[in-house]
Parts: C-alpha cells; sequence; structure tokens
C-alpha cells in the first residue's frame, strides 16, 4: 500500500512490499520516501533520504548480488535502515566450505549515501558470533577504488573457526575485538 503523508514532513510511504530475484529476496514492512520535491516537479533523477523500517534480506548468491550494489541509492540520495536482518544463503557453488551456512546478521541499522562518483556506507549488526560488528566503507564509482574498515567486538572465535576446521583447530572460548582495514582498486577483487 503506498500513500501520502503530510506529517511530520511530507512524505510517500510504503508497506509491506516485497522485492524477488533469482539472487535476493527483500521484505519491506515500512519504507518512507522523502524526495526532494523541487527536483521532482522538474522530472529530474529522484533524490532525497529513503528510510526503510525492519527490512529482511536474503541473499541467495552472495558474491553475484553484491556486484550490483553500487547502483543503489541514487546520486544525491541518503537510505536509512533501522532495525533489519541479513540471511545470507550458502552459494550453491561453494566447493568444500564448511562455513555454517545460512549466515545471519539482526538489529541491522545502516546509512548508504551516495554523491555523483562516491558511495558511502556505515552499518552496525549483530550476529551468533559476534556481539556488534561495524562496517564504515567509500567505492568510488568511476575509479573502482574501495576502503572498508571492519569491527567485531566481543567475536566468538569457536562459533567462526570450529565450523571450518572441526577438530583440527581448536579455538579459544574467551571473546575479543577485531579490527581490520580492506583497500584495493578494481571490479570484483578483494
Amino acid at each position: 500500500a503506498l500513500s501520502l503523508q503530510w506529517l511530520p514532513l511530507p512524505h510517500l510511504a510504503a508497506k509491506n512490499v516485497a522485492i524477488t530475484h533469482v539472487d535476493a529476496r527483500l521484505v519491506l514492512p515500512e519504507v518512507r520516501l522523502y524526495p526532494n520535491w523541487l527536483r521532482l516537479a522538474m522530472k529530474q533523477t529522484f533524490s532525497g533520504k529513503i528510510i526503510i523500517i525492519n527490512p529482511r534480506l536474503t541473499v541467495n548468491h552472495p558474491v553475484s548480488w553484491l556486484t550490483s550494489f553500487a547502483a543503489i541509492p541514487p546520486p544525491g540520495s541518503i537510505i536509512q535502515i533501522h532495525n533489519g536482518g541479513i540471511h545470507l544463503k550458502k552459494p550453491a557453488a561453494h566447493g568444500r566450505d564448511q562455513v555454517k551456512w545460512p549466515v545471519t546478521f539482526e538489529h541491522v541499522n545502516a546509512e548508504f549515501q551516495r554523491s555523483a562518483g562516491l558511495l558511502t556506507v556505515a552499518l552496525n549488526a549483530e550476529s551468533p558470533f559476534a556481539e556488534k560488528i561495524l562496517f564504515k566503507g567509500s567505492y568510488g564509482i568511476a575509479t573502482s577504488e574501495y576502503a572498508l574498515e571492519t569491527q567485531a567486538q566481543k567475536i566468538d572465535f569457536s562459533k567462526v573457526i570450529t565450523p571450518l576446521f572441526g577438530d583440527k583447530l581448536v579455538p579459544s572460548t574467551k571473546k575479543t575485538n577485531v579490527t581490520m582495514a580492506i583497500l584495493g582498486k578494481g571490479p570484483g577483487r578483494w
């Protein structure tokens, strides 16, 4: 259902929207669109703020789905996600992978901003293996340069390593914090 809301600011509201693709399914219980009304009146590309509340994303093929992500949001826009969930299913051709699939992230809060040439991301979430996971990064759309800073707070390595190596490698059950940075250039290369 789509409606026009006048308070607190004029915006479009959509409820119970589902988008399905071979690689992913996105369920959006509530979406609020705060467009730049002047740009819309001039028939220009959408810009403004999009607030998504309680979304649930199921990704069937994580690698192929992520390659098209830089096109979202449109230039001049901000997307905010409040209390989302991400469910990553095991890729079909993932070889002898022993990861406990699916991998889930809950209480996802994020903000994506896009200018004409740059996509910036700030995201935090919880998972079964860490109390809090933080991502902060940017992607140069024209240059394919990327920078990502990741921080996992109170990560339980026994929940990460044991599924990969079984009894061959037994990590400590002590929880620890991990921080890493990834910098690079080039499409599809990490």
